[in-house]
């Protein structure tokens, strides 16, 4: 271990001797900081963010699953992190080729791995221009974001090096804010498959330390007029006789405008084999969308992929349900999705909140549209995998009543979460779930910030009681949520208070360490009440 890449922050914080002496497990060896610093690129997602998305506990893509091979689970939920204290511009110094997307840390490392990463569709304007949107989920001083871009010639065969890259944006000094746009020039030419890296260098009279995210981008040039509309992806091994029906909507008017039909043959059975056998008749016979990958001709080319193959409209964005029959037109036995809702139970006014769908599934691995119902007041995107928005500021405590509806194309699920908004002068004030609303189009899909669990506490239920009647007034704990000295929380049937500062960097930290009661230091962060 290096021992030069733990070195605390220099205003005040130390290394606390407990964990000097511990033997540091994979998950921890560098110690987090002390004053909750965290931040990732939301747009396009970072690749921890990314896998997240997919399911933290069982990825689709190979780049995540090659990840959390090498890397467990824990950098999906830890996400927030990916960091090194005491660094001042000395980044290529402080972090070796080869793990510049893990930060320097060879517990991450899973996050270089060598694999077909998922990639984002994006497509800069005429002049090469491109805005990525960067979350602090803690708000500091800034000296810069910077992001840069892979050469030309880089080779996806082995891991990034600090000679692979070129600065494409630097934000300059920045104040302390939510949320970050970070303006980049894509050089004239470069198209296909890329990787972008940012740093986020806070200013050392905050404190000093760095923040890394590597994003997996497909750069679509603006004088291609087909625009990426979402990717193909499925799982589903199909019989030989199904039938695959591609349903394809209009984004305003949510109707069907195409559908085509293919037959699985008997050696198409897999998902990466129907699937292109899909793209091929689309492509043979549709004029509004194109199924493939954008080639350096620019032209949308099907590639043998479960997980790679793009939805490219004509000139605008279309939606898509991919659907399943058996021969002869009739439905395999029906068995309806779940759905599930994940994230705190109680939020402070004008705290950022998100509630997410992970959890929720189709048993026969059809593809599931996302719609939310919730009061109006609630300023978020009805639809999509999560919702993410700031709680609205009472007087009195307020419960919201949300719903997650999961649609697999032919039968559906809900689920009904609660979420209880302090108010600013105490008391509390009759529930009332408001007016659901309209679900309106589709939109951002959001940030989860809540990074689920590990089956021992749902965060979305409001914690487990078991035999103390005190836990159900207080919320459960979440690994990866900003906890401040003093906080209380309920897990596993029992309460916990966060240590005051410094301790209290680790509360919300990697779980397999700090999960209170159970991680093997979890009593440097938490005391038991």
């Amino acid at each position: 271990m290096r021992t030069d890449r733990t070195t605390p922050e220099r205003a005040g914080k130390r290394l606390l001797p407990a964990l000097a002496l511990m033997n540091l497990s994979a998950a921890m060896l560098f110690a987090p900081s002390a004053s909750h610093a965290h931040g990732y690129v939301e747009t396009p997602p970072d690749r921890p963010l990314a896998c997240f998305l997919e399911g933290a506990e069982n990825p689709k893509s190979a780049g995540c699953k090659a990840a959390k091979a090498i890397s467990g689970s824990g950098p999906f939920y830890d996400r927030t992190s990916n960091a090194i204290l005491g660094v001042v511009n000395d980044h290529e110094k402080r972090i070796p080729d080869g793990l510049l997307c893990a930060g320097g840390k060879e517990s991450w490392k899973g996050m270089d791995a060598v694999a077909d990463w998922s990639a984002t569709p994006i497509k800069p304007d005429a002049q090469g221009n491109y805005t990525l949107r960067y979350h602090q989920t803690a708000q500091h001083i800034t000296t810069y974001f910077r992001t840069y871009i892979t050469k030309n010639g880089y080779d996806f065969t082995r891991p990034i090096r600090w000679s692979d890259l070129q600065l494409i944006g630097d934000t300059g000094p920045r104040p302390r804010e939510p949320y970050t746009e970070i303006h980049v020039k894509i050089p004239s030419g470069m198209s296909g498959k890329r990787v972008l890296y940012t740093v986020w260098q806070r200013d050392p009279s905050d404190n000093a330390e760095g923040f890394y995210s590597c994003n997996d981008v497909d750069i679509v040039p603006s004088n291609v007029n087909w625009l990426p509309s979402g990717k193909i992806e499925n799982g589903y091994t199909a019989k030989a006789g199904q039938q695959v029906v591609l349903r394809v909507f209009d984004k305003v008017r949510n109707g069907d405008i195409e559908t085509h039909t293919i037959t699985v043959a008997a050696n198409s059975t897999k998902p990466e084999d129907w699937i292109y056998a899909l793209a091929v008749d689309v492509n043979k016979k549709s004029s509004i969308i194109k199924i493939g990958k954008l080639d350096a001709n620019k032209q949308i080319v099907p590639i043998r992929s479960a997980t790679e193959n793009e939805l490219f409209g004509n000139g605008k964005e279309y939606s898509y349900a991919i659907e399943l029959k058996n021969g002869g037109g009739d439905q395999p036995s029906a068995q309806p999705p779940v759905a599930k809702i994940q994230g705190p139970t109680s939020a402070r006014g004008g705290e950022r909140v998100t509630l997410t769908s992970e959890g929720s599934s189709d048993p026969g691995g059809k593809p599931l549209q996302y719609s939310w119902t919730f009061p109006t007041e609630v300023r978020a995107a009805r639809s999509g995998s999560s919702v993410t928005f700031t709680a609205p500021t009472l007087k009195q405590d307020r419960n919201y009543e949300f719903k997650l509806h999961v649609d697999n194309g032919k039968s559906s699920a809900t689920a009904t979460h609660n979420l209880m908004v302090k108010g600013t002068g105490g008391g509390s004030q009759p529930d009332n779930p408001g007016n659901p609303g309209n679900p309106g189009n589709p939109g951002n899909p959001g940030n989860p910030s809540n990074p689920g669990n590990d089956g021992s506490n749902n965060p979305g239920s409001g914690g487990d009681t078991g035999n103390n009647p005190g836990v159900g007034n207080y919320p459960a704990y979440q690994a990866g949520y900003a906890y401040k000295g003093g906080e209380i929380v309920s897990h596993n049937g029992k309460l916990y208070q966060c240590k005051p500062y410094p301790y209290s960097g680790w509360c919300g930290q990697a779980r397999e360490a700090y999960e209170p009661g159970k991680g093997w230091a979890w009593s440097d962060a938490w005391t038991a009440k």
